[in-house]
C-alpha cells in the first residue's frame, strides 16, 4: 500500500468521504514522481489541517517540533561577517545585523525578533511542509528592509493556467524555475494576485518526489500511527473509567425479602410502603449507586477468566518509536525519556540527531538566512549606514557570513573539553572550529582573552604600586 493510499484511508476513517473524495484518482495506484502535483491540492490542505489539529490537541507533534526547534536553531544563531582582511568592515556589518535583529526592525508585523523568526520557520516547515518569506523595502524605516513570514496556505492553489505554466498557484519557466506565486491578498482568501519570485523566498523541502513543488509536511507519515495510538488510548481510558465505576456485589437476604414482598403483596400501596422500608434498610447499609449492589443470596458470580492485561505500554513504545524514527530522531530525544535506553545508546542517538539537525540548518541558512542578510547589507550600503566603496560592482564579495547556532548538546562536558584540548594539540581540529560549534566567534574569544590580560596587568600594576614594590620583570623573580 502506497504512502498516499495510507493517508487517504486514514483521512477517510477520521473525517469521512467529504475530506478525501478528491483523492480517489490515486487510490490503490503506485506513487509516481508527479503524483503530488497531479492530485487535487486538497490533499496537502487536509494534511495541514489534521497536523495542526494534533498540534493543538495532542502531544506527539508538539514534542517533535520542540525537539527540532531546539536542535536546528537552539537559543540563538550567531551571525559573523567574514570579509577577508577587513575586520573594521566586518564589525560594522555585524553591528548593523544586530540592530536589524530586533522585533522592531526585522519582521514587518513586529511579532518576531530574528532568532524567534528562525525558530518559527522550523516550526512551520514541520507543520505545513514549508513557508514563504516576502521582502519589503521602505525608506522611512530606520533599516529600510524587513521581511514577512507567510504560511503556505496563503498560496492560491486554485490557479491552474496551462498556457502560462501555472500549476497549483505556482508559475514556472520552461526549466522548472519558480518565477511567481499566486498569493491571497488577505486572510479572507478570496482574491489573489501573482507575486514575482524576486519578492519571495519559497522554502519547501522536496521529499516525496523530484518533481514536487507542493508543500507537504513530513509529519504526514506519522498521522496513522498517532491515530491508532489515540484510538487505543481512548478505549483504555473508557475501560478504566468503567472499572472504576463498578461496585461490589452483596449477597443479602434483603434482596430476597424485597422480591418476596413484591410477589405476595397485592395492595400496591402496601407493597410500595414495604419495599420503601426495606430499601431504606439497604441504604442504611451504605448501598449506593456505583457502590454495593444487592443480589440474590444463593446466586453465584462467575468471573471472566480471559487474560485482560493491557498492551498499552508496548503499543505506546512502539508508536513513539515509529513516530520519532520517521523524522530521523529517537523517541528518547523527542519524548525526553532517557529511561528507555542506556547512556551509550542515548549518546549515539544524540549524535545522529545532531547530524540531521545540521543538515536542516545548512539548508535553512543557505536558502533563507543568506538571502535575507544580503538584503540587509544592500539596504545598509544604500542608506549610507555601511560604508563600502564599490559594493555594487561586486556585491557577492561582501556577502560572506558564518552562521553559528547555539544548539549543540553536550552530555559529557569534561570529556569533551579534554578531547578538544588533545585535538588542538595534534592538529585534528582547530580552535576556531571547536569554538564555532558552541556558536561563538573566535575573534570574540581572542578579544575577551586579551581584555582579561589587560585588566589583569592593570590590577597588578595598581596593587604593586600601592604596596610600594617594583613590578618584577619576569614571573617568579
Amino acid at each position: 500500500m502506497t504512502f498516499l493510499t495510507n493517508i487517504q484511508n486514514w483521512l477517510y476513517g477520521k473525517f469521512g468521504y467529504v475530506a478525501v473524495n478528491e483523492l480517489e484518482t490515486v487510490k490503490n495506484k503506485p506513487v509516481t514522481d508527479e503524483s503530488i502535483e497531479k492530485i487535487d491540492i486538497s490533499f496537502a490542505k487536509n494534511v495541514r489541517e489534521v497536523i495542526r489539529w494534533h498540534g493543538a490537541n495532542g502531544t506527539d507533534i508538539p514534542s517533535i517540533i520542540n525537539a527540532n526547534k531546539a536542535g536546528i536553531i537552539g537559543t540563538k544563531v550567531n551571525i559573523q561577517s567574514r570579509i577577508k582582511d577587513n575586520p573594521e568592515l566586518n564589525t560594522q556589518i555585524e553591528d548593523y545585523i544586530k540592530e536589524f535583529s530586533s522585533d522592531e526592525n526585522c519582521e514587518v508585523t513586529g511579532r518576531w525578533h530574528l532568532d524567534e523568526a528562525w525558530r518559527s520557520m522550523v516550526e512551520f516547515t514541520d507543520k505545513d511542509g514549508g513557508f514563504l518569506v516576502r521582502h519589503h523595502f521602505n525608506s522611512e524605516w530606520d533599516i529600510p528592509y524587513r521581511f514577512e513570514l507567510i504560511e503556505v496556505g496563503m498560496i492560491d492553489t486554485s490557479k491552474n493556467l496551462k498556457k502560462t505554466n501555472v500549476l497549483n498557484g505556482i508559475k514556472k519557466d520552461k526549466y522548472g524555475r519558480i518565477t511567481g506565486i499566486y498569493l491571497f491578498t488577505d486572510q479572507t482568501r478570496s482574491i489573489s494576485r501573482l507575486v514575482d519570485k524576486s519578492e519571495l523566498i519559497y522554502y519547501s523541502p522536496v521529499w516525496i518526489s523530484l518533481s514536487q513543488y507542493t508543500a507537504v509536511s513530513k509529519l504526514s507519515t506519522i498521522l496513522p500511527s498517532i491515530d491508532n495510538l489515540e484510538q487505543y488510548s481512548d478505549a483504555e481510558l473508557k475501560s478504566a473509567i468503567d472499572k472504576s465505576k463498578a461496585g461490589r456485589y452483596w449477597k443479602t437476604s434483603l434482596y430476597d425479602d424485597i422480591m418476596k414482598i413484591a410477589r405476595q403483596t397485592q395492595d400496591s400501596k402496601a407493597k410500595n410502603d414495604n419495599i420503601a422500608k426495606l430499601m431504606k434498610r439497604i441504604s442504611e447499609q451504605a448501598v449506593k449507586p456505583q457502590g454495593l449492589t444487592p443480589i440474590p443470596r444463593d446466586d453465584e458470580i462467575v468471573l471472566d477468566s480471559n487474560n485482560t492485561d493491557s498492551i498499552y505500554t508496548a503499543l505506546t513504545n512502539n508508536s513513539q518509536l515509529k513516530v520519532s524514527s520517521s523524522q530521523g530522531l529517537s523517541s528518547q530525544i523527542v519524548y525526553q525519556d532517557p529511561s528507555k535506553s542506556n547512556y551509550s545508546a542515548i549518546k549515539a542517538m544524540l549524535a545522529l540527531a545532531q547530524i540531521n539537525w545540521s543538515i536542516e540548518f545548512d539548508n535553512l541558512s543557505k536558502k533563507v538566512m543568506l538571502p535575507i542578510l544580503k538584503n540587509v547589507v544592500k539596504v545598509g550600503v544604500t542608506a549610507g549606514h555601511i560604508n563600502i566603496d564599490g559594493y555594487f560592482t561586486n556585491p557577492s564579495k561582501y556577502h560572506k557570513f558564518d552562521f553559528m547556532r547555539v544548539s549543540e548538546i553536550d552530555i559529557e562536558p569534561m570529556k569533551t573539553a579534554a578531547a578538544n584540548a588533545k585535538n588542538i594539540d595534534n592538529g585534528t581540529h582547530s580552535k576556531r572550529e571547536i569554538v564555532s560549534k558552541r556558536g561563538r566567534n573566535i575573534e570574540d574569544v581572542y578579544r575577551e582573552e586579551i581584555e582579561d590580560e589587560i585588566e589583569k596587568l592593570k590590577l597588578r600594576k595598581e596593587m604593586y604600586a600601592k604596596a610600594g614594590i617594583e613590578i618584577p620583570t619576569q614571573e617568579g623573580k
